[in-house]
């Protein structure tokens, strides 16, 4: 699996004892666990000393990642031994899964602890139950609880099930739709006390699926509250184009009638045109002026709406402008003015003849939880172990060399010259993380939770509904390659001028 992920060659089913006869393999898997850069080396070594030194330039790059071996030996890899092998890999996949994790330092492991107990709570059987790597899952629940936990769609749960049963469905789960191969065997957490560090390495596995399906469920809830918001606005600007059109042919179909009225004939024509005249400017009329504020207070909420968010301002398409709705009713106006005005006339002339006239509060505390916990010295600071286990204890899906790197980057150095985070620090970086923002960037950075923002594809949509999909592709651009241009979509949103002053 990471192999693949580095574009390397799997290893062949039933070849591992010959797989790193040559060294270049084992190269290969040091480069895509720990992202070390590949030596120079012989890539087809023809013979056993070429073979040598490859493999004493790949346990070099095992000794810079700092993984412990024990005795190995690169003759052991050159004759294929198995049991060194199998140690060998055993070491890599210890160090590689719980790095930290040791009796030197047991803050990570009681992180990792802390996480299934959250993700476990309200299980029955389970919640309470969790306390330590061994014992405590041998019956299956917590697993199964972790996986229904993040996918309930996968997996019912049964705190009656039989133990066999139970882990069985949970490992086969696992390495059927995550990818997670069974490290454990249930014969072997049938035993009175299961491996610890085994069962470790597992939920550890677990751990990275599962974290970041909880950052991508955040992002996705970051998202239909984009989606909601724009296509609020989009409602509202159809709304506002549909009434402006029916005002304007109103409008314009009266303006037409009064211009092209006919003339006044006799006294009693003259008397039926104004009594009809009266019933439109008291009747028909004033609803219509009702509509139009309507309209105009519409049109003014949609702009402020945009404006505060820092979108793009909305602008309706020529003939439908509120100063197109102003024309029509200022023509019509006109209208209804030299019309009025000829209706009298004919009155008095007739008259004359006849003589007649409109990121909260229990977060933070999950925060501030994580880092007393963790503040073991009560000093309000952490060094970077406390401040890597609270941030496994609260989900952030981070690797050790990210952590190291973010720990420098908010670090303050103290007094004695160590680096410590304090509590201010530490919440503000949780909260720079949790918190989205609603601007283009924050929109983009929970995009690319879920996918890459502009090359998204059909499975990255599996955290909306079906109307918010159909929106989707019917409103975002698709690249050549069939997938949508999200991050594009997002940018032509907002009004870029708002975010670069």
């Amino acid at each position: 699996m990471y192999l693949r992920r580095k574009n390397w060659n799997a290893i062949e089913e039933g070849k591992l004892h010959e797989a790193f006869q040559s060294g270049v393999k084992l190269m290969e898997l040091i480069n895509a666990l720990y992202d070390l850069k590949m030596p120079k080396h012989k890539k087809n070594p023809k013979n056993r000393p070429m073979k040598l030194d490859n493999i004493n330039i790949a346990l070099k790059m095992m000794e810079r990642a700092e993984i412990r071996t024990y005795m190995l030996k690169n003759i052991h890899l050159s004759d294929c031994d198995w049991k060194m092998i199998l140690g060998m890999i055993w070491a890599i996949i210890l160090d590689y899964n719980i790095k930290g994790i040791g009796d030197d330092n047991t803050n990570a492991k009681q992180g990792l602890l802390i996480w299934c107990q959250k993700k476990t709570r309200g299980y029955e059987g389970v919640d309470g139950n969790i306390n330590n790597f061994s014992t405590d899952w041998k019956d299956g629940l917590a697993f199964n609880a972790l996986i229904h936990k993040h996918y309930p769609n996968l997996m019912e749960y049964d705190p009656n099930g039989k133990p066999e049963e139970l882990l069985e469905d949970a490992f086969a789960c696992c390495e059927e739709n995550f990818g997670i191969a069974r490290l454990l065997e249930i014969e072997d957490m049938q035993q009175v006390k299961p491996d610890e560090k085994s069962v470790m390495t597992y939920v550890s596995e677990m751990y990275k699926v599962f974290s970041k399906m909880d950052f991508k469920e955040k992002s996705a809830q970051h998202i239909k509250y984009f989606l909601s918001w724009v296509k609020n606005i989009q409602e509202l600007c159809f709304a506002y184009e549909r009434q402006a059109q029916e005002l304007i042919e109103w409008c314009n179909e009266n303006t037409d009638k009064f211009n092209n009225a006919e003339e006044v004939e006799n006294q009693t024509q003259a008397a039926e045109m104004l009594n009809d005249y009266k019933n439109y400017i008291v009747n028909e009329k004033p609803p219509r002026m009702g509509n139009k504020l309507d309209l105009e207070e519409l049109f003014a909420n949609i702009q402020s709406q945009q404006k505060v968010n820092g979108r793009k301002v909305y602008v309706p398409e020529e003939g439908l402008r509120p100063e197109d709705v102003d024309e029509s009713f200022a023509d019509l106006e006109k209208a209804e003015k030299t019309y009025h005005e000829n209706l009298k006339t004919s009155r008095f002339r007739f008259v004359e003849a006849i003589k007649q006239e409109s990121v909260s509060a229990e977060k933070l505390k999950e925060f501030n939880d994580a880092f007393d916990h963790f503040d073991v010295n009560n000093n309000d600071n952490l060094e970077f172990d406390e401040f890597s286990a609270a941030l496994k204890a609260v989900g952030v899906p981070l690797l050790e060399c990210e952590e190291k790197e973010k720990f420098q980057e908010i670090a303050a150095e103290t007094e004695e010259g160590k680096l410590m985070i304090s509590r201010d620090r530490f919440v503000g970086f949780l909260r720079n993380i949790y918190e989205s923002t609603d601007t283009p960037e924050s929109v983009n950075k929970s995009l690319n939770q879920i996918g890459d923002a502009n090359n998204m594809r059909q499975e990255d949509f599996n955290f909306f509904d079906e109307d918010e999909r159909k929106f989707i592709e019917s409103n975002v651009p698709q690249n050549d390659d069939g997938s949508y241009n999200f991050g594009q979509y997002v940018s032509d949103q907002f009004d870029e001028s708002k975010f670069n002053e």
